[in-house]
C-alpha cells in the first residue's frame, strides 16, 4: 500500500510539471507569433499590459487604462518603377486614447484601424502651349506655365519641312525653324518671343556677327555642314539642309555626291536695259551659276550695224572697263562692264556670255543714248 501511494505521488508531480511546462510554451508562442509584423507585436504587448492593469486596478467592475498610439506602416502597393507619378503608400494606424474593460477578470481590447493613402506629388514641367514658340535646352522663359501635354496641338511631321522639335518650354512639339530663320539662343537672355523658333535637325542657332552695335542682338539657324551637295535629282543644293527642305516635297530626294552637280552655266541675274545721257557713265552686270566655274566675257552689237559678228569687249577700247569675280555665292560668277563717257556710238545691244565644259549661255540688254536737254 505504501508503495502504491508513493507511485501515485510521483505520477501527480510529473503531471503538474508537464502542465506548467505546457502553459509556459503556449504563453511564449502567443507573445511571439511567427507570421506577425511589428505592429502586431506592439499590439500584443499593449493587450498584455492592459490585462495586468485590469487585475491590479478595478473600480466598480470597470477598468480604465491609458494606451499609447500604435502605428503600423505597410509596404507600398505600387512601386516607383510601375508609375513614378502615382506612387501610393497605404498606411494603417491603430490608436486608442482609452479602453474600457467590463467585468471582473474579463478584458476587452479594441484597436480601431484607419487606412490612408499618400500620393507622391505630380511632376510638373514649365512649358508653353503655343505652337509658334519652339525651344532651346538650357533656359526656360518665365512666360512658360505648367506643362499639360494633353493641351498641346497635334502637329504632323509631314507638315514640317525640317521636322518636329520641342518648344521653348520643352513641352509641346512644333515645326523646326528653317535655315536662315530667327531662333532662340539662351545666351541672349532676351524676353520670351513666340515668333522666335527652335532650329530643326542639322541646324545650329548662332549669333549674328554682321549687326551694328546699335541694333538688337539676334541669332539665326545655320547649317552645321555648309558643303554644297548634289541631289539624286541632278540639282545642286547650297547645303545638306537645303536638300532636306526640298525633300519634304520631293519624295525620295537624297544626296548623290558631296559636291556640286556638273552643269552648264545658268543665268541667275540677267543684264538689265539702261538709258543714259550722252557724256554719262553706265554700268551693266550679270550673275551665272555653273560647275565647273564659267568664263564670262562681254560682246557688243552696235545699233544699225550690218555686221552679224559681235564685237568682243573690251578689245583696245580704253573707255570700257570689265571686272569678273567669283560669287556672291558658291559656284557663282559675277561680271560688270562700265562704259565711260557714253556717246551715240555706244548705243546697241550688250551680251553677257558664260561658257564652261558643259555648255554656253548668254543674256542681253539694250543701251539707249539720248542728248541732254541742255544741249538743245
Amino acid at each position: 500500500m505504501a508503495k502504491f501511494t508513493s507511485l501515485t505521488i510521483l505520477i501527480s508531480c510529473f503531471l503538474i510539471l508537464a502542465t506548467i511546462a505546457g502553459s509556459s510554451y503556449a504563453e511564449s508562442t502567443q507573445q511571439s507569433p511567427s507570421g506577425g509584423g511589428a505592429g502586431e507585436n506592439r499590439a500584443s504587448k499593449v493587450r498584455t499590459k492592459l490585462s495586468a492593469a485590469a487585475r491590479k486596478k478595478k473600480v466598480g467592475g470597470v477598468v480604465r487604462a491609458k494606451v499609447e498610439p500604435v502605428v503600423t506602416t505597410l509596404a507600398p502597393t505600387t512601386t516607383a518603377e510601375d508609375n513614378p507619378s502615382e506612387l501610393s503608400v497605404p498606411t494603417t494606424v491603430g490608436s486608442a486614447e482609452s479602453i474600457t474593460v467590463e467585468g471582473g477578470d474579463h478584458t476587452t481590447n479594441t484597436l480601431p484601424e484607419v487606412t490612408t493613402t499618400t500620393r507622391a506629388p505630380k511632376v510638373v514641367k514649365k512649358v508653353s502651349r503655343n505652337n509658334n514658340s519652339p525651344t532651346q535646352p538650357g533656359s526656360i522663359p518665365q512666360a512658360c506655365g505648367e506643362c499639360f501635354q494633353e493641351d498641346c496641338n497635334i502637329i504632323k511631321d509631314t507638315n514640317c519641312p525640317n521636322g518636329l522639335v520641342l518648344d521653348q518650354c520643352s513641352c509641346c512639339f512644333v515645326c523646326g525653324a528653317l535655315e536662315g530663320n530667327r531662333c532662340f539662343n539662351a545666351s541672349l537672355n532676351l524676353p520670351y518671343n513666340p515668333d522666335v523658333g527652335i532650329c530643326g535637325g542639322h541646324l545650329d542657332c548662332l549669333l549674328r556677327s554682321d549687326l551694328d552695335p546699335t541694333e538688337p542682338r539676334e541669332a539665326l539657324c545655320e547649317c552645321r555642314d555648309k558643303r554644297i551637295v548634289c541631289g539624286n535629282d541632278h540639282q545642286t543644293y547650297l547645303s545638306e539642309c537645303k536638300l532636306r527642305e526640298a525633300a519634304h516635297t520631293k519624295v525620295g530626294l537624297l544626296v548623290a555626291s558631296w559636291s556640286p552637280c556638273v552643269s552648264a552655266p545658268v543665268i541667275t541675274t540677267p543684264v538689265e536695259n539702261a538709258t543714259v545721257t550722252i557724256g554719262e557713265d553706265v554700268s551693266l552686270s550679270c550673275e551665272v551659276r555653273s560647275y565647273p566655274a564659267s568664263v564670262l566675257h562681254w560682246e557688243f552689237v552696235a545699233e544699225g550695224s550690218s555686221s552679224p559678228i559681235p564685237l568682243v569687249l573690251p578689245g583696245d577700247d580704253s573707255g570700257i572697263v570689265i571686272v569678273v569675280r567669283g560669287g556672291p555665292e558658291q559656284i557663282m560668277t559675277t561680271s560688270w562692264i562700265q562704259i565711260i563717257a557714253v556717246n551715240p556710238k555706244r548705243q546697241g545691244t550688250y551680251y553677257c556670255v558664260a561658257k564652261n565644259t558643259e555648255g554656253t549661255t548668254q543674256t542681253s540688254a539694250q543701251v539707249q543714248v539720248y542728248k541732254s536737254v541742255d544741249d538743245d
